[in-house]
C-alpha cells in the first residue's frame, strides 16, 4: 500500500492537511455529476480537494480529479463538466487526477469538526492511508456550522501528548496479529472521521 495524498486546507494564509473531519467528507464528487476513480496508489479515492476558510466561510479552493466520463472513448477524453462556473483544466499532478479545477470558491455548507496539521514529522511516515493529526507538529482543530467558522482550537500540545504515549507503548510485531486484526488496521489507516 501506499500513503494517501492529503487534502489540503489553506488556514491563517499557511498550507495545512486535512487530517480528520468529525461529519464526513466536506466535498463530495459524485453531488456534482463526477465520477472518480484511482488516479494512482497514492490516490484511491481519484480525486484531492484544497479547501480554504475566506472571510470566515468554508470553500473548495481546488479540486484535482480523475473523471469517468463514460464508457466511450471519445467521452472519456472530453473534459468534465465545470465546476462553479469554472472550466476543467489538464493538471500536472497526474499522479492525483488528470483534471484540475482551479479557483473554484465554492461555498460549502458543512457542520462539524475539521482537524488539519502542518509541519509534519518525517520520522513517523508510514506507507499506508491517511497520516493521522498526530505525526504533524501543529495542530488545529475548526468548527463550522453552515460553512461558517464558528471556533478554533490549538491541539499542538495534545498532539505532542499524544506522540510520547505512542512512543512509550511501541506496536508489537505484526506476526502477533490475526488476519483481521490486520484488515481492520488497514480500514482504520484509510479513515479520517472523529468523534467530537
Amino acid at each position: 500500500m501506499t500513503a494517501q495524498v492529503a487534502d489540503r486546507f489553506i488556514y491563517l494564509g499557511s498550507p495545512f492537511h486535512l487530517a480528520a473531519y468529525s461529519n464526513g467528507e466536506l466535498f463530495y464528487p459524485d453531488q456534482h455529476g463526477y465520477r472518480p476513480f484511482p488516479a494512482s496508489t497514492a490516490c484511491w479515492r481519484g480525486y484531492c480537494c484544497e479547501y480554504a476558510v475566506k472571510n470566515g466561510r468554508l470553500v473548495l479552493h481546488q479540486l484535482c480529479i480523475n473523471h469517468d466520463g463514460g464508457e466511450a472513448e471519445q467521452t472519456a477524453q472530453t473534459s468534465p463538466p465545470a465546476l462553479n462556473s469554472k472550466p476543467a483544466a489538464l493538471s500536472t499532478e497526474t499522479h492525483i487526477g488528470k483534471w484540475l479545477f482551479d479557483d473554484v470558491s465554492l461555498p460549502l455548507d458543512y457542520s462539524g469538526g475539521v482537524v488539519i496539521g502542518r509541519d509534519f514529522i518525517y520520522s513517523l511516515y508510514a506507507h499506508m492511508g491517511f497520516h493521522p493529526a498526530w505525526k504533524y507538529e501543529t495542530v488545529y482543530e475548526l468548527i463550522f456550522e453552515s460553512g461558517n467558522l464558528v471556533h478554533t482550537s490549538d491541539l499542538s500540545h495534545r498532539m505532542a501528548e499524544a506522540r510520547e504515549k505512542i512512543a512509550k507503548n511501541p506496536a508489537e510485531d505484526i506476526g502477533d496479529y490475526s488476519n483481521e486484526q490486520i484488515e481492520q488496521w488497514i480500514k482504520n489507516c484509510f479513515r479520517r472521521d472523529y468523534m467530537r
